[in-house]
C-alpha cells in the first residue's frame, strides 16, 4: 500500500514523483526501489536535508572544541558594541531561533532565501545572510530560516579556515569517508561558503547511511563519529521550538525519544526512529498539494514495522 502510493502513476502518483525509496530495518536494506531512469547510483538533490548533513559537521567541531555552542561566534561583522546580534550562539542558529528576520518563501525567488541562493546573495550566501536585521532576542523565538544554516556555514568555514583547513577536507575526514559516502557531492558558493542549507548531492543509499549514523547514536562500525550527547541534543526539542516540533536541525515527532527527520523542499525525507530501528529515505519531487499523501505513506512504511 506504502509502496503504490509513492510510485503508481509515474509523475502523476498520489504522492508526486518519487526517484529513489530506500528503508533500513535492524541494519539491513529491506526495500529499495527506484523511479523510471533512475539507478541506484544516481546522486540526488537534498534540498534542506543538507541541514542535518550540516548539524553533523558542526558535530564534529564541537567534539573537537573547534566551536562551542554557546560561545561567542566572532563575525567581524557583528563586532559593534552596539550589535545585538553579537549575541547569536551556535546553539540557537541550529536551533534557528537566531532571531534574525528571514522570509523563507520557497514560491517566492525574491523572497530572502531567493535571493540568498539565485539572486543577489548568490556570491557570498553567507554575507548576504549575516546582513539581515535582528528582530527577536536570539533563543527566544523559533523561525525557519535557511539564512541561519549559510551563516553556521561561514563561522564552519572561518575557523576551519583559522586552523589552515578546508571544508571539503574536514567533510571527507570525519564524516564522508569514514561513512562510505562515495556518491556525496557538498556544492559551495563562490565564497567558498558550503551551502549548509540546501545543497548535498547524494544517492539514497548514502543519504541512508547519514539517518544511520544517528540512529546508532553518532556510531559506525566500531568509530565514533559523533557523540551520543550530541545527537541527543540534535533530536531534543529546543526551547523555542518545541511547539513546532524542532531540535538541531532536525525535525521531530515525538519527542527526544521518538522519530526525528531530516526535511527537504519536495518530499525529501530521511526519518529515524531508534524505538524500531528504522531508516527511511525518501527523493523525488512533490508538490505542496501532494503532501499529505505523501505524509500517509511515510506513515503507512513507519507503521508496518512497528511490533516487528
Amino acid at each position: 500500500m506504502a509502496l503504490d502510493l509513492i510510485f503508481t502513476g509515474g509523475m502523476e502518483a498520489q504522492a508526486g514523483a518519487t526517484q529513489a525509496f530506500v528503508v533500513v530495518h535492524r541494519g539491513l536494506i529491506v526495500v529499495e526501489r527506484y523511479g523510471e531512469a533512475i539507478s541506484r547510483a544516481k546522486t540526488l538533490k537534498s534540498w534542506s536535508l543538507a541541514k542535518s548533513f550540516l548539524n553533523a559537521v558542526v558535530g564534529t567541531l564541537v567534539e573537537k572544541e573547534f566551536l562551542q555552542l554557546d560561545g561567542p561566534l566572532g563575525l567581524v561583522e557583528w563586532a559593534g558594541k552596539s550589535d545585538f546580534r553579537s549575541a547569536i550562539t551556535v546553539r540557537h542558529l541550529l536551533n534557528m531561533s537566531s532571531g534574525l528576520d528571514f522570509n523563507e518563501d520557497h514560491g517566492d525567488r525574491h523572497s530572502d532565501s531567493g535571493e540568498m541562493l539565485w539572486g543577489k546573495g548568490a556570491q557570498d550566501m553567507g554575507a548576504f545572510a549575516m546582513e539581515r536585521p535582528l528582530v527577536r532576542r536570539p533563543g527566544s523565538h523559533f523561525r525557519y530560516s535557511s539564512g541561519d544554516s549559510l551563516i553556521l556555514s561561514t563561522v564552519v568555514k572561518r575557523v576551519l579556515e583559522e586552523n589552515q583547513l578546508s571544508t571539503l577536507d574536514w567533510m571527507q575526514e570525519h564524516i564522508l569517508d569514514p561513512l562510505g559516502m562515495t556518491s556525496a557531492i557538498p556544492r559551495f558558493d563562490p565564497s567558498g561558503t558550503f551551502i549548509g542549507s540546501s545543497y548535498l548531492f547524494a544517492c539514497a543509499q548514502d543519504f541512508a547511511r547519514l539517518g544511520y549514523l544517528y540512529l546508532r547514536g553518532g556510531h559506525w562500525n566500531d568509530c565514533t563519529l559523533l557523540t551520543e550527547s550530541w545527537v541527543n541534543f540534535s533530536r531534543t526539542p529546543s526551547p523555542a521550538g518545541a511547539e513546532a516540533g524542532y531540535g538541531a536541525h532536525f525535525w521531530l515527532t515525538k519527542g527526544s525519544h521518538g522519530l526525528f527527520f531530516g526535511d527537504g523542499f519536495e518530499g525529501q525525507k530521511i526519518l529515524i526512529d531508534p524505538t524500531i530501528d528504522l531508516v527511511v529515505v525518501r527523493l523525488g519531487k512533490t508538490d505542496e498539494e501532494q503532501h499529505p499523501s505523501l505524509q500517509r505513506a511515510l506513515a503507512l512504511t513507519v507503521s508496518a514495522f512497528s511490533g516487528l
